[in-house]
C-alpha cells in the first residue's frame, strides 16, 4: 500500500473521518444534514502523547464533535452489491481543528456518537438507524523544526470491529485516514418500513413503503 504523505509546515498532514450509509436501492436517502438535526458525529477524544495518557491541557482538543451531513441529492456510490444503495462522505479534515505547540507522537480515538437521527414520525412509516460500533486509534506525529510546528504524518489502528468486538492486537491500517483513502470508516445501515410490515427491511431491492 501507499506510505503515508509527509506534510510540511506549508501542507502539513491530514486526516479524515469517512461515513459510509447502506440501505436498500429503491429507499429514499434520509436529511441528516446538521448536528442536532439529525448529522452524524464522532468524537475525537485525546488518549496520550509519547506514552504518556492525558491530563487537561496536555494535548490540542476539539472544540466540538465532528459532524458529516447526508440527504436525498447525494450520489449513490457504484456498487457490486445487487439491490443495495451505498452513499460515502467524508469529515472536514480533523487535524484543523487542533492546535499543536511541541513535537511528538499524539494519539487521540474516534468513534461515533449513536442515536443522533430522529424518525421524523410520519405515518405507518418507521425508520430506524444503525451504527456502527467501530472505534479507530489514530497516531498523530508532530514535528517541530524549531520554526514551525505541524502535523507531519499520521496512522490509523482500528481498535474496536464494527460488531463492538475490540481488537486485541490492532495493526496498521493500511487503506489510512488521508482524503479519498476512505480509511477511518463508519457503516450504518438505514432501514425504512412500513407499521406492521414483514420480511427483512432494508435488505436488497427495498423501496419506500
Amino acid at each position: 500500500f501507499a506510505a503515508p504523505t509527509q506534510g510540511t509546515a506549508a501542507n502539513p498532514a491530514e486526516a479524515y473521518i469517512t461515513k459510509v450509509l447502506q440501505m436498500g436501492d429503491g429507499v429514499t436517502t434520509p436529511d441528516a444534514t446538521a448536528s442536532g438535526d439529525g448529522a452524524f458525529e464522532f468524537t475525537v477524544t485525546p488518549n496520550n502523547k509519547d506514552g504518556v495518557a492525558y491530563t487537561t491541557g496536555s494535548m490540542p482538543t476539539m472544540a466540538a464533535n465532528m459532524t458529516i451531513g447526508i440527504n436525498s441529492s447525494d450520489t449513490a456510490d457504484t456498487t457490486t452489491t445487487p439491490g443495495t444503495k451505498v452513499i460515502t462522505k467524508e469529515s472536514a479534515n480533523i487535524l484543523a481543528g487542533l492546535t499543536f505547540t511541541s513535537g511528538g507522537v499524539y494519539t487521540y480515538e474516534i468513534a461515533e456518537v449513536s442515536g443522533t437521527y430522529t424518525d421524523p414520525g410520519n405515518t405507518n412509516v418507521t425508520e430506524t438507524m444503525t451504527y456502527s460500533a467501530e472505534k479507530y486509534q489514530l497516531k498523530v506525529y508532530v514535528q517541530d523544526d524549531g520554526t514551525n510546528v505541524f502535523p507531519e504524518y499520521v496512522e490509523l489502528y482500528k481498535t474496536v470491529a464494527d460488531d463492538g468486538t475490540a481488537i486485541g492486537t490492532p495493526a496498521k491500517d493500511p487503506t489510512g485516514p488521508e482524503a479519498g483513502d476512505h480509511g477511518m470508516a463508519f457503516t450504518n445501515t438505514f432501514v425504512k418500513k412500513s407499521d406492521g410490515g414483514s420480511g427483512t427491511p432494508g435488505g436488497p431491492g427495498t423501496t419506500d413503503p
